[in-house]
């Protein structure tokens, strides 16, 4: 994982949480 400062690995992982959240599944069941 790089440093939470990253805005690039920041913004996918926000990016896949919302996806999880569009598709109705748990981000924290998906890891």
């Amino acid at each position: 994982m790089s440093t939470p400062s990253d805005p690039l690995q920041h913004g996918k992982q926000v990016q896949e949480t919302r996806n999880h959240l569009t598709q109705g599944v748990d981000p924290s069941e998906v890891v």
